[in-house]
């Protein structure tokens, strides 16, 4: 039997507030955190994180992703971005599993369009995505 690894990756969202001043200057894009940024140094986390999607690697696998997830807002503040994290399943039974590293599933801010949540509120955001189209194929906004 042919034995696949890593098994599965599973990616998880959650809602944040993002500082996205660079020398001076507001650049609302995509960001790729490197091992100088800093998650709390870029902004707070204002919801806990949802399981975006599981890919299992043994099974083929739709590249077309469009769902919609709701967040229950943890923290007050002014919504502004959403950390997307990953971790690989290295095995089958799930012993070995590697989180977000700068050079291997690393965070990366999506830039929404500024919104002030309460502790409590409950904010739907669409996200759609081709699997290897790169950043460009990542678009997330709210379901009002």
């Amino acid at each position: 039997q042919t034995v696949i690894i890593p098994a599965k990756q599973e990616n998880y969202l959650e809602l944040a507030n993002t500082n996205f001043e660079i020398y001076g200057f507001t650049m609302k894009m995509i960001r790729h955190l490197w091992p100088y940024d800093d998650k709390k140094s870029m902004g707070g986390s204002l919801s806990s994180k949802v399981l975006l999607s599981s890919v299992a690697f043994s099974q083929k696998n739709n590249l077309q992703f469009d769902k919609t997830l709701e967040f229950t807002i943890s923290n007050s503040g002014l919504l502004n971005s959403i950390f997307l994290t990953s971790k690989i399943i290295v095995d089958r039974e799930g012993a070995i599993v590697l989180g977000s590293t700068h050079s291997l599933n690393p965070i990366v801010i999506v830039p929404l369009k500024d919104r002030q949540v309460t502790t409590g509120d409950k904010i739907k955001i669409n996200i759609k995505h081709t699997f290897g189209g790169g950043y460009e194929s990542l678009l997330a906004d709210y379901v009002d």
